[in-house]
């Protein structure tokens, strides 16, 4: 990956999510775009096509001051 790359992202459509947005947009649709993009959001996700190594990276994120039940 490129140092360019690191600051901005990769190019709009490299993401699964992004090519699952491109192929099922549907401009003639009566939502509204805010609803058809959190409705293409939770059918991508009940697709389940995140890689496993990406479904942990939640584990980085952890609070680490929230207490767990040792501390309880």
């Amino acid at each position: 990956m490129s140092d360019e790359c690191d600051k901005t992202g990769p190019p709009w459509g490299d993401l699964a999510v992004e090519q699952y947005f491109i192929t099922n947009w549907d401009h003639s649709s009566a939502e509204t775009p805010d609803q058809q993009r959190k409705r293409l959001v939770a059918e991508f996700l009940d697709l389940k096509l995140i890689p496993a190594e990406c479904q942990s990276v939640h584990i980085l994120f952890v609070n680490s001051s929230t207490p767990d039940l040792p501390r309880i």
